[in-house]
């Protein structure tokens, strides 16, 4: 959904949240706009908001919630939402709003910033997260509960996930492999969990037999333009050793020599280990399903950083525009 259409929603969220909701049910369901099971959350159960879901159903569903406002008589509503959604400079509006009232905290309570282009990112994709556990010498046995975490909000961010346990070198080139050749649809998240360092000057992940992958020959197996997903952002999510105070990163250094193969790829390097009793990728999980629905990952991950401070990170992307879940 385009920054201007998430805006005039989250302008007008009280007003469209006391319309009832019993009478937009028969023509959503029709517009197949919700799945099952977020229909049964928003309508049933009230788990979920009808307004704070609507922004991640796609780029096709502003205009689709505006025909299910108008078949089910709701036209002031509409033409409001309409209207708003044109608005060229939405912080005129709210400027305007506070000259007639008086009160200056209205703008405090509404983001008004108009963010850069985005991905299209819906249908969402798929997730692979490679969960190392059992390493011969330490095991990172909080890594399990990261894994669960991860799982569960990505799920929830309507990607199709799927988790490999304690893969050694060999068989994560695989896993890796396959998945890049049957990933489809609008993005693609990897994750790894386990042990990351350095070696000729090039990022690497350990599997649970010692041996290494390159980040690099990772990264290359999605980014060639026989992929489906090429032209698509490709998320990485992928460990750090602790020690390490910055990251060498390959993909960074070549980059420019290879702009095909690296557009659109986002790495989050994250530490391999726990800090002081703390796991980074969980803290990520609670505060990326707390926020997605509002801010883009970039905020997101500040905020990880900000609640993680003893932690040691580095993002690198190449050719990325805005991501919004």
């Amino acid at each position: 959904m385009e920054p201007k259409h998430r805006w005039a929603i989250k302008y007008n969220a009280d007003s469209l949240k006391s319309i009832d909701k019993s009478k937009l049910r028969p023509i959503i369901e029709k517009s197949k706009l919700f799945t099952r099971s977020m229909l049964k959350d928003i309508f049933d159960t009230e788990e979920a908001c009808l307004i704070e879901e609507l922004p991640t159903r796609g780029p096709k569903a502003f205009g689709i919630f505006l025909d299910v406002l108008q078949s089910a008589g709701q036209y002031a509503a509409a033409e409001k939402l309409k209207e708003d959604s044109l608005n060229e400079n939405p912080g005129q509006t709210v400027k305007k709003l506070e000259e007639s009232v008086g009160d200056t905290q209205i703008s405090n309570s509404l983001n008004t910033d108009i963010n850069p282009p985005c991905y299209e990112m819906f249908p969402r994709g798929n997730c692979l997260i490679i969960n190392n556990v059992d390493f011969k010498e330490k095991s990172r046995h909080w890594s399990d509960k990261d894994a669960e975490a991860l799982y569960h909000v990505f799920r929830k961010l309507n990607y199709d996930v799927t988790i490999k346990n304690n893969l050694k070198e060999g068989a994560m080139h695989s896993a890796l492999k396959d998945f890049a050749s049957k990933a489809d649809l609008h993005s693609c998240v990897v994750i790894v969990l386990s042990f990351g360092g350095e070696k000729d000057n090039q990022e690497i992940i350990y599997g649970i037999d010692g041996e290494f992958v390159y980040v690099r020959e990772i990264v290359t197996l999605f980014g060639n333009k026989k992929s489906k997903l090429y032209g698509k952002p490709k998320l990485f999510f992928l460990p750090l050793g602790n020690t390490k105070t910055h990251v060498t990163d390959s993909v960074a250094l070549n980059a420019k020599e290879e702009d095909d193969l690296y557009t659109d790829v986002f790495i989050h390097y994250f530490p391999s280990e726990e800090v002081e009793g703390k796991s980074y990728m969980r803290e990520f999980s609670e505060i990326l399903l707390k926020n997605y629905k509002t801010e883009d990952l970039e905020t997101i991950l500040r905020k990880v950083m900000n609640a993680c401070p003893s932690f040691i990170t580095m993002s690198v992307g190449h050719g990325v525009k805005g991501i919004h879940f």
